[in-house]
């Protein structure tokens, strides 16, 4: 069995809120609970769900950016906690929903290239310049781009910068944390054409966090759908709207917009309050098959009959 390149176990975040009052007990906003998942080096593995569901938090435990409260992550195969930052920057690098401010507007985009090239991989000038032709020609943008500031360009051109120092860093592992939403749809076209190109070229492995369920469809391997916090599904993307086994998912697969559809289908209900969870299964105040053991009982993901894993009561029941 081939090892996951990334291997995330048991994995919980929370986040303590501010006090009302002196007296008052400190509550804490659980963003990611428990959440297990391999992704297999190559792939290009999805994470959705609803505004408020623990994607971008788990996104940024990935590369470091927030530590969490327990479980493990493994990149490579290595315990993310023993890694330095440097380290960790060399396997995993990330890519941020809004490109223009993701740059630094003081810094040229020759400065800003530069940075992963000499802390991360440590090369001279000669060596350094040499990098920057070539990664500008494989995310299309001219030379001359290298004396420009980030505000002359488009938000398609500032992504593909963007895009270029994450690929700088020669990482095994990117991260796209919705990487299209801030752009026209012609432009989301390009860039997503754009990153299928360059995974094949450098043999990259993405993690694809995304709000949108036909772009994840389209672009990616496998899918994790998550609701407050928690992993719900994972299984292939060309099946998993068409034959959803969470009725999460099924309400978000009800919301695409196809042709002929008319208006739009609106989700029912919201995201509970994450400072007050309800007890046993989070998603059961929206579900239509809502039984009794919903009610005390949170399910746990496991394999259902038809190879997806889906973390529902009655999944199975068919």
């Amino acid at each position: 069995m081939v090892e996951p390149v990334v291997k995330v176990e048991a994995l919980t975040k929370s986040f303590a809120q501010a006090r009302r009052s002196l007296l008052a007990p400190r509550k804490r906003l659980h963003a990611v609970k428990d959440v297990s998942v391999d992704i297999s080096r190559g792939e290009a593995f999805g994470i959705i769900g609803e505004s408020g569901c623990g994607k971008s938090t788990l996104a940024r435990m990935l590369v470091g950016l927030h530590a969490p409260d327990s479980g493990g992550i493994l990149l490579g195969g290595r315990d993310a906690k023993t890694m330095s930052a440097q380290e960790r920057n060399r396997i995993i690098q990330y890519v941020f929903q809004d490109p223009a401010g993701s740059l630094n507007p003081r810094k040229t985009v020759r400065q800003i290239l530069m940075t992963p090239l000499k802390t991360l991989r440590g090369l001279d000038a000669r060596a350094a310049e040499a990098e920057l032709a070539g990664i500008l020609d494989a995310v299309k943008l001219p030379t001359e781009a290298l004396s420009r500031f980030p505000h002359e360009f488009s938000g398609g051109q500032a992504q593909r910068i963007s895009i270029a120092r994450a690929l700088l860093a020669r990482p095994e592992i990117i991260v796209l944390d919705e990487p299209v939403s801030a752009l026209d749809v012609s432009i989301q076209a390009q860039i997503l054409a754009l990153l299928a190109d360059l995974r094949a070229e450098f043999g990259l492995t993405y993690i694809f966090i995304s709000h949108d369920l036909a772009v994840v469809e389209a672009f990616c391997d496998r899918v994790a759908v998550m609701y407050f916090g928690e992993v719900v599904e994972v299984a292939a993307a060309n099946s998993i709207f068409a034959r959803a086994r969470h009725p999460y998912t099924n309400l978000l697969a009800s919301t695409v917009p196809r042709r002929g559809d008319g208006i739009f289908a609106e989700t029912q209900g919201e995201l509970p309050d994450p400072l007050n969870p309800p007890q046993g299964c989070a998603f059961r105040a929206r579900c239509p098959n809502s039984g009794d053991i919903c009610m005390n009982l949170n399910p746990v993901l496991h394999k259902g009959k038809a190879g997806a894993h889906v973390a529902c009561h009655f999944a199975d029941e068919d």
